[in-house]
């Protein structure tokens, strides 16, 4: 494992309000951590390890790389912290939506919205997190980005961030936008048994054959299972 990385993340754990020696559990955080900082240093998969989840019919996303400058620009913050059933291993927040009028309305997504003028995308995901689901963003420590992305349906080209914390935050929701947060185990993900395909309903109202993955009764797809499934081949790099 990098000694490096590894001794990073060790300084920033210890500036933060923690006294005590790491435990057990957060010593393996720490060390999952670090192997993902290597994986990034390495390399991004990209968007091959993003078209596995994507919908059936749908264009690569760098084909709307040329027309970047007419899209808007949105920050998601994918948060990292300990499940709470196995506090060594890593988690992933996620959000059900409100339902309302917008495109992506009642589906399950990462925390994030719309970069405001003159802010750095990364303080954007930190930012609506905040408003969002109640996380302090100065209780975040950054480990990266994963690739940009396009999302068509809202004309939004999102840039996802990876974010950790060691402790399990307290969580507030703003109801007007958050209806659930889920708090899916990484591992999850990665096995075979949590993808499926099925019908999903896109805006407009037209119906589309897309993969998911599948959490209890919850089905992640489109945009938000593309992030996750790069976010997995980054973790499978790390040969854990």
């Amino acid at each position: 494992m990098g000694k490096h990385a590894r001794l990073r993340l060790l300084k920033e754990f210890k500036t933060m309000e923690y006294n005590a020696t790491p435990s057990s559990g957060e010593s393996r955080l720490i060390s999952q951590l670090s192997q993902i900082q290597l994986a990034l240093s390495a390399g991004l998969p990209g968007e091959e390890m993003q078209m596995r989840m994507a919908p059936q019919h749908r264009p690569r996303p760098s084909t709307f790389n040329p027309e970047i400058d007419r899209y808007s620009r949105a920050g998601v913050l994918i948060g990292l912290v300990p499940y709470p059933d196995d506090p060594a291993e890593l988690a992933v927040l996620l959000i059900e939506r409100a339902h309302g009028p917008d495109v992506h309305a009642g589906q399950i997504a990462f925390p994030g919205g719309k970069q405001e003028q003159g802010e750095d995308l990364h303080l954007t995901a930190l930012r609506e997190t905040e408003e969002e689901i109640g996380v302090r963003r100065s209780d975040w420590i950054s480990v990266g980005s994963l690739s940009p992305l396009y999302i068509p349906p809202s004309r939004f080209h999102v840039q996802p961030f990876l974010f950790y914390q060691l402790a399990f935050p307290m969580l507030h929701l703003n109801d007007a936008e958050v209806r659930e947060v889920l708090v899916v185990p990484l591992s999850h993900f990665r096995s075979s048994g949590s993808k499926e395909v099925g019908e999903f309903s896109s805006p407009g109202g037209v119906r589309v054959e897309a993969p998911f993955y599948k959490w209890n009764e919850k089905r992640i797809w489109g945009a938000t299972a593309m992030m996750i499934s790069e976010l997995c081949a980054l973790v499978e790099k790390c040969g854990d």
